[in-house]
């Protein structure tokens, strides 16, 4: 199905896709195949890799958000079955219908 061009619409599937692609980061990382080689991040701000190896509770995903991060929350956790609970504050119901149909 088309997905409506407008701006709205348009970004809800993209940050869907932003959030899958998150999820799959934290997989990498929890399993340890995401090594130091791709963490370009330095100084105080650098990223142990390695902190992060089997501590993860992936089973246990969350997701939140409020107006239209509320229907892309929705959106997410309806696609994406990593995620297993959804709060959705002040929802702006309008985009996600349209776009939920994108993923059907």
């Amino acid at each position: 199905m088309a997905i409506s061009n407008s701006m709205p619409y348009s970004f809800v599937v993209q940050r869907v896709q932003e959030i899958q692609k998150v999820i799959d980061v934290l997989e990498r990382l929890d399993q340890g195949s995401l090594t130091q080689d791709f963490n370009n991040v330095t100084g105080r701000v650098s990223l142990d890799t390695k902190f992060f190896q089997q501590r993860l509770d992936l089973n246990h995903i969350a997701i939140h958000g409020h107006s239209f991060g509320a229907a892309t929350a929705i959106v997410a956790s309806g696609v994406e079955k990593r995620i297993k609970c959804c709060v959705g504050e002040d929802v702006w119901w309008s985009p996600v219908e349209e776009v939920w149909l994108f993923f059907v």
